[in-house]
């Protein structure tokens, strides 16, 4: 038997299917729209989900960050430049996009330059040095050079902090016996 949704050509064969009650209607413009509004109200609580909620799970205090390893100097010389080399550890996730550094306190010691993995030269402003990104997880190697002020037994630290000068991390610091030249 033959389906009735089939017309019969010259030699009997079967041909197009017709178009007819079966086929479905075109969606009407009303339809549609609801359906546009419903993905609007489905991507505007996904962005407030993005912006009000991860946060809350992603945000962790300071020292939970950034990790600042090596060793740090325990002599120098008054007016002659300090080479460290150190490394960061970016320890908890979000992307540090710049990894900064500050170096002091300002009034002991100078922060004149840094290099992140051997990269471009990064020079200090307020005692501050930004470069590159540091991704979650990675550690990289640091190589500071900061200039003494005085003599004297004088503290030292370095931290990693956001652009604004927050800690991003805790700071390692030691107490430096600098000599006069």
């Amino acid at each position: 038997m033959q389906d009735p949704r089939h017309k019969a050509g010259p030699k009997g064969d079967t041909a197009t299917p017709s178009l007819g009650p079966e086929t479905p209607e075109p969606p009407s413009p009303t339809a549609l729209r609801r359906v546009g509004i419903g993905i609007v109200i489905l991507l505007a609580i996904a962005l407030l989900l993005e912006i009000i909620v991860v946060p809350l799970f992603s945000t962790v205090s300071g020292s939970d960050r950034t990790v600042i390893g090596g060793k740090l100097p325990s002599r120098a010389t008054t007016g002659k430049p300090l080479s460290i080399t150190l490394s960061v550890d970016n320890t908890y996730g979000p992307n540090l996009i710049p990894v900064c550094i500050a170096v002091g306190p300002a009034t002991d010691f100078a922060a004149v330059t840094m290099r992140i993995q051997g990269g471009t030269l990064i020079h200090f402003q307020k005692g501050i040095g930004c470069g590159q990104e540091l991704i979650a997880g990675e550690t990289v190697s640091l190589q500071l050079t900061v200039l003494p002020s005085h003599p004297g037994k004088l503290p030292f630290f370095v931290g990693a902090v956001t652009r604004s000068g927050q800690a991003a991390g805790p700071r390692s610091s030691t107490m430096v016996t600098v000599s006069g030249r």
